[in-house]
């Protein structure tokens, strides 16, 4: 088992010109203003590219939208006031009671979401509340979904219990099919693949809800309890731990199925407690992955960050990770941001988000201003995979309307629809949040004015 011990101090962002609220980068001028000198024979009037936003950032629009355009070939493109907003709010599509913890999207495009008030909430396509179940503890987490005839499965983890629950989308019932007792937390990969966790340890586990659970259908991974699991390849398992847990500690394993052995160790890191798997996230960079890892700060000595973990997908493989210290702001969940593929001509494929970027969101919580946050981040790739790093590009300020006040509490979990690139945001205000689909063009064009 190799142990990784390698530490990285985190990056520090310089070349702005006011730390706190800054709108521009220098560097980003300069690079701006040689890039259009290629460009002859044209008028351009590009007064802004990377926008940051802050309290003061409307001035700025005001400065900038009267006479802003952009070069596409030889085409002149005016841009509003509304295209220089990144996210605006739609919505609110759910509510629990305390806290809303997690939002997923099931194989039929419909969604769920859950929460600390031990109920799970279906939602149509068109976001329309339909169903709701309460159990009878508290949801952590809703792992695998797949369609079985007409019945959405469910694989839910619960106090002490996992469940498969069966959701027929024609009658909208609930069906209880399975459960096992004793569990926190539950995670499936590829088929009949499953990795258990509870106070005793972890386990992979073959076959799980048939009728006897015996020592051939379940093998110990590890005898600390890790809460959170995502699958990086058809063989890696990534699984984090914290050390404030009941038999916890502070360290990420990747553990390989094929070979039965924990691969890969990275010590000395406060990955986030919950169970819902929302603070782990895997963007592909070709044949290789990247998992971020949020990291918050429970006890005096732990971090707020962002682990960042480059794993090279080879016969053997290599990683590299980096460490970014957040300061005061708590970090809980990613989305990835895709954009419509503007090439396919297909009509039932139309409003489909294929084309993954190199953009991220951040979802947590800022101390300092006592309310929630999203962040936007990128993936900056060096001249070798594992040394990828991410920047920070912005705080994503969403105007404030009559129903929308802001978050009053920690992101909890983001996700990008694939229909038409809407965000599903959850929140410990207790809300389930439509927003917008993220407007990144001005990022896309300046860096293709890079390339």
């Amino acid at each position: 088992m190799l142990i990784l011990e390698e530490r990285f101090d985190r990056m520090e962002f310089d070349g702005y010109l006011n730390k706190k609220d800054s709108i521009l980068k220098v560097s980003q001028i300069e690079s701006i203003k040689d890039n259009l000198k290629e460009f002859q024979n044209s008028s351009i009037i590009m007064e802004s590219c990377y926008i940051y936003d802050s309290v003061d950032s409307s001035s700025f629009i005001e400065e900038s939208k009267s006479n802003i355009n952009k070069i596409k070939g030889k085409e002149s493109i005016e841009i509003k006031e509304d295209e220089l907003k990144i996210v605006e709010f739609k919505k609110i599509i759910g509510k629990h009671k305390n806290s809303a913890d997690f939002i997923r999207v099931l194989e039929n495009n419909y969604f769920i979401s859950g929460g600390i008030d031990n109920k799970m909430i279906i939602y149509s396509p068109k976001y329309i509340k339909i169903k709701s179940k309460e159990l009878e503890g508290i949801i952590y987490n809703i792992n695998k979904t797949k369609i079985l005839d007409r019945d959405i499965e469910l694989i839910v983890s619960s106090d002490d219990k996992v469940y498969v629950i069966k959701f027929d989308e024609n009658y909208y019932t609930f069906k209880f099919y399975k459960e096992i007792n004793g569990y926190k937390f539950c995670f499936e990969f590829n088929k009949y693949n499953y990795i258990l966790g509870d106070k005793s340890g972890c386990y992979l586990a073959y076959d799980l809800f048939s009728t006897i659970i015996d020592s051939k259908r379940k093998m110990l991974i590890t005898n600390k309890f890790y809460n959170s699991a995502i699958q990086i390849s058809k063989n890696l398992i990534a699984l984090t731990s914290n050390s404030i847990l009941p038999n916890g500690e502070d360290k990420l394993i990747i553990y390989n199925n094929l070979l039965k052995d924990i691969r890969y160790e990275i010590k000395g890191y406060s990955f986030i407690s919950s169970n819902s798997s929302n603070g782990l996230s895997i963007i592909t960079k070709n044949e290789n992955k990247i998992l971020l890892c949020a990291c918050k700060q429970y006890k005096k000595y732990q971090k707020n960050g962002i682990l960042l973990v480059n794993v090279k997908l080879e016969e053997k493989e290599k990683i590299r990770y980096f460490y970014y210290d957040t300061g005061k702001f708590e970090v809980y969940c990613f989305c990835q941001i895709y954009i419509l593929d503007k090439t396919n001509n297909k009509i039932l494929d139309e409003n489909k988000i294929t084309i993954a970027t190199d953009y991220f969101l951040v979802g947590g919580f800022d101390k300092n201003k006592g309310r929630g946050i999203i962040k936007l981040y990128k993936i900056i790739e060096n001249k070798t995979f594992l040394e990828s790093k991410i920047e920070y590009i912005q705080d994503i300020e969403i105007e404030k309307k009559e129903n929308f006040k802001g978050f009053k509490g920690p992101i909890t979990s983001i996700i990008q629809t694939e229909r038409n690139g809407d965000l599903l945001v959850t929140c410990w205000d207790g809300n389930v949040y439509l927003l917008e689909k993220p407007n990144i063009e001005l990022f896309l064009f300046y860096d293709n004015l890079k390339n």
